[in-house]
């Protein structure tokens, strides 16, 4: 081919974008956990605060003041809040690169001397699980994006010495996309998460609201605040009392031990499993949603519960990337009707 004249044309548009955030949060306190609203005002993300309890404003020297008279009184007692501050302490310097002051809340209350101590059972009522006295919850967000695309056109004409007249057009597009996020959720002391199994009817899986209900989840008498469940999942549940209601995270599956299928595995009379109603248990089992009331296996056309489960890690958050919980394992449930379901253990955070 010999080209005696052309006409060529090429354009071409290249992007790249490449944007990393990181999110850090702190929320700590000695004592009784604050409510969420006055925690999320509380945040290590913000440099210039100190994590202190929420308690009102005071001098520096206020905090000196009230740290050397807690020393001064309780010496030679190391309490479960002492040792709470001094683990706090050390954890938030650690975290936050920066000096931490933290004093005896304690000793701001107008009443301390009449005011039972955190986590002592009241008199009479049966001993709960005992309490750390102070939490700690950090987490870290870090996400990494980049991405790039190319356009590519060329378009001409060209004539050849043999007279032929050729027209032509080429176009290339290309895109790359790579998106990496990482998680870190260190929690202390009494900022647990506790993992009870969640029965799915809609085939979504487990899925947590922003909006928090109070429950005593953990079932050492004190309510706490977890997220809500959506639409088309409920608890599974056992009415140990047979009162017809459920009253504390000691009648779910999971909250008690740490394994709800583990707690399930042992309600298993054959061996065979599955909790059916071949098993002695089943019977007393239900699906609850809070606020409703409790509904048997057989009317929610549940036949056989599979005792086996398989990790499947995965982080709930909030419109904030807070976390509200955590998906662990998963397992399936039998209608009867023979259509499969999803059973999972959902650590929810408290």
């Amino acid at each position: 081919m010999r080209i005696t004249s052309s006409q060529l044309e090429l354009q071409a548009q290249h992007h790249q974008r490449s944007r990393q955030s990181v999110r850090e949060s702190l929320t700590a306190w000695v004592g009784d956990r604050p409510g969420r609203a006055v925690g999320e005002g509380d945040r290590a993300s913000r440099p210039q605060r100190s994590a202190t309890p929420d308690r009102p404003a005071q001098p520096p020297r206020a905090h000196r003041a009230a740290e050397e008279s807690a020393r001064d009184c309780r010496a030679g007692e190391r309490t479960i809040s002492a040792i709470g501050s001094s683990l706090l302490k050390a954890l938030a310097e650690m975290l936050t690169g920066r000096e931490i002051e933290v004093f005896d809340a304690s000793e701001l209350e107008t009443d301390a001397e009449s005011a039972p101590t955190p986590g002592d059972p009241a008199p009479g009522a049966t001993a709960a699980p005992s309490r750390a006295g102070f939490g700690v919850i950090y987490e870290r967000i870090e996400r990494i994006e980049r991405s790039e695309t190319l356009d590519f056109s060329a378009r001409g004409q060209v004539t050849t010495a043999d007279g032929r007249s050729i027209g032509f057009q080429v176009e290339l597009s290309m895109a790359s996309q790579f998106v990496r996020e990482s998680r870190t959720s260190i929690r202390m002391g009494d900022a647990a998460v506790e993992d009870p199994l969640v029965i799915n009817f809609d085939g979504l899986g487990a899925r947590l609201l922003g909006e928090r209900m109070a429950f005593d989840i953990n079932a050492d008498g004190q309510a706490d605040s977890i997220a809500r469940l959506a639409a088309g999942s409920g608890y599974l549940v056992f009415d140990r009392n047979r009162n017809g209601t459920i009253d504390d995270g000691s009648e779910l599956f999971g909250p008690s031990s740490g394994d709800g299928f583990a707690e399930l595995r042992a309600l298993d009379d054959d061996g065979n499993g599955w909790i059916d109603e071949a098993d002695a248990a089943f019977g007393r089992l239900g699906v609850w949603t809070p606020g409703g009331p409790i509904q048997g296996l057989a009317a929610a056309q549940v036949g056989a519960i599979a005792t086996q489960a398989t990790a499947t890690p995965f982080t709930a958050t909030d419109a904030e990337g807070d976390t509200l919980g955590q998906l662990r394992a998963s397992s399936v449930y039998l209608s009867e009707a023979g259509q499969a379901g999803l059973v999972q253990q959902l650590d929810l955070a408290v």
